[in-house]
């Protein structure tokens, strides 16, 4: 999946929150912190503390 296309499936997600599931959007979440992570130049520090489970 690329950024783009995951970008575009959160924003999806964010118009039709109250359809989403909380199983599908910790998911949709875990991966947006992975992916933040893996993004070079941002300190993993600024990361709130839910993303280091």
């Amino acid at each position: 999946m690329t950024r783009l296309s995951f970008a575009e499936e959160l924003e999806s997600a964010a118009d039709r929150k109250a359809d989403v599931s909380r199983p599908d959007l910790q998911i949709f979440l875990h991966r947006a912190a992975l992916m933040l992570k893996n993004v070079a130049g941002v300190p993993w520090s600024l990361c709130p503390g839910a993303c280091h489970r």
